[in-house]
């Protein structure tokens, strides 16, 4: 699996999952726990989304579009 996006918080890591899955990419958000740790661990970075390698490139497509409309 790789790292197709660092979401900055839960509810953003869920939005983008919903997205990719509206698309038929599954992924995994790893890291969501931790963030019950904040303030004992070290908060920046642990959350990220993963997809299986054949489809980093479509679910990279799909984030982009999502990044270009936080833009507009």
């Amino acid at each position: 699996m790789k790292i197709v996006y660092s979401p900055s918080n839960n509810i953003e890591a869920h939005l983008v999952r919903g997205m990719l899955a509206q698309q038929g990419i599954d992924c995994v958000i790893r890291g969501e726990h931790l963030q019950g740790g904040l303030g004992e661990l070290p908060m920046a970075g642990t959350l990220s989304i993963a997809v299986e390698d054949p489809l980093f490139d479509s679910a990279r497509e799909i984030i982009a579009a999502y990044e270009q409309s936080l833009l507009a």
